[in-house]
C-alpha cells in the first residue's frame, strides 16, 4: 500500500461517513463537545452540600454552648426524713396555737392577744377573730393532739388539731389551723382557723371467737390468770416463768389487782403448738380503787407447758 492510500484510510470520518477535510496536508481534529453532568454527579454534589451544612450547624452549636451560661443545677428533692421533721414542726406549731386560741380568761382578754401575737399574720385581727364574753366561765385547753395534716398550696398546710376543752365541762373540738412556711423555714398562721367535724364512727364487725377445746381450756386459763396477775401488779421478776426462753417483757408500771379472769376464747387456728386467744380480766387500781374491765390478746406456745409468747402484738 502506497503512502497516499495509508493517509486516506487514516483520516477520521464525519458523522455522515465522509472523511474530515485535511488542513495543511494533515487530517483535521474532530470536535467533541464536553459531556453534561450525570445523575451520579448531582448526587455527589448534594451530599457534599449536606455534609458541609452539618459541619456548620455543629460548629454553631458548639459556639453557643460556650457563650451561653450553663443552667443552674436543680435543687435536690427533700428526703422523707427532712419532710417528716418539717411536718413535725408545723404540727407542734399548730397544736401550740390551738391551745392559746381556745383558752381565755374573761377578766383578762388582753392577755390572750399577747399569747396569739407571735402566731398570727399582721393583717388578721389580734384576737384571732374571737369575741370573748364580758361575763361567764373561763375556758382552757386541757390537751391537744394532731388529727391530720393536708397540703393547701405551695408552702401551706391545713393542720387539724383535736383539743380537749374545759368550759366548764369537757368537750373535744377539732380545730383546723392554716399554716404557712416561708423559704427560710419560718412558720405563721396566715388565716383564721376553722372548726371541723370529728372522724366518722367506724362500723366494726364483731371479733370471731371460738371456745377453747376442753382438754386445753383449764391449762390455758390457769397460765393466763397467773401471768396477768404478775403483769398488772408490776412484778417483772415473776414474768420469766411464763415466757419462752430468751423472751423479755416489761410489767405494767402502775399497780392493779386482778379480781377475776372473766373469759378466754380462741381467735386463731387450733392446730399445732400455738394458740392465739383473747382474755377478758377485771382489775382494780390499788390506789384509787377504780375497777377496769380489760381485754388482752395473747399468743401462747406449748413447750411441755403453755407459755405466753406475746401480749397485744401479733
Amino acid at each position: 500500500m502506497s503512502p497516499a492510500e495509508r493517509t486516506r484510510r487514516s483520516r477520521p470520518r464525519r458523522a455522515d461517513g465522509a472523511r474530515a477535510p485535511e488542513a495543511n496536508g494533515r487530517p483535521a481534529l474532530e470536535h467533541r463537545p464536553t459531556p453534561g453532568r450525570t445523575t451520579g454527579d448531582w448526587a455527589k454534589l448534594a451530599g457534599r452540600v449536606v455534609l458541609w451544612a452539618l459541619v456548620v450547624i455543629l460548629l454553631l452549636r458548639g459556639l453557643a454552648s460556650v457563650v451561653r451560661p450553663a443552667p443552674e443545677p436543680l435543687a435536690p428533692a427533700p428526703s422523707p426524713e427532712a419532710t417528716a421533721i418539717r411536718d413535725d414542726e408545723a404540727r407542734a406549731y399548730a397544736a401550740a396555737f390551738a391551745k392559746r386560741y381556745l383558752t381565755y380568761d374573761v377578766a383578762r382578754p388582753d392577755e390572750r392577744e399577747r399569747w396569739l401575737a407571735p402566731y398570727l399574720a399582721e393583717d388578721l385581727d389580734p384576737a384571732g377573730g374571737v369575741e370573748i364574753p364580758e361575763v361567764g366561765s373561763n375556758q382552757r385547753v386541757e390537751d391537744t393532739d394532731v388529727a391530720r395534716v393536708r397540703p393547701n398550696g405551695p408552702g401551706r398546710l391545713l393542720v387539724t388539731v383535736a383539743t380537749t376543752v374545759a368550759s366548764p365541762t369537757l368537750s373535744t373540738r377539732y380545730l383546723t389551723v392554716p399554716i404557712q412556711r416561708d423559704a427560710s423555714g419560718g412558720l405563721l398562721v396566715y388565716d383564721y382557723p376553722s372548726f371541723e367535724a370529728a372522724p366518722a364512727r367506724a362500723d366494726a364487725p364483731a371479733i370471731d371467737t371460738r371456745i377453747l377445746p376442753a382438754e386445753e381450756r383449764e391449762a390455758i386459763e390457769d397460765v393466763l390468770r397467773r401471768f396477768l396477775t404478775a403483769y398488772l401488779a408490776g412484778r417483772e421478776g415473776a414474768l420469766a416463768y411464763f415466757l419462752p426462753p430468751g423472751r423479755e417483757l416489761e410489767a405494767v408500771g402502775e399497780r392493779y389487782v386482778v379480781e377475776e379472769l372473766e373469759d378466754v376464747k380462741s381467735v386463731g387456728p387450733e392446730e399445732g403448738p400455738q394458740r392465739t386467744v383473747v382474755a377478758v380480766v377485771r382489775a382494780r387500781d390499788k390506789r384509787t380503787r377504780a375497777a377496769y374491765l380489760l381485754r388482752y390478746q395473747a399468743v401462747l406456745v406449748y413447750r411441755d407447758r403453755w407459755l405466753v409468747a406475746r401480749v397485744n402484738s401479733l
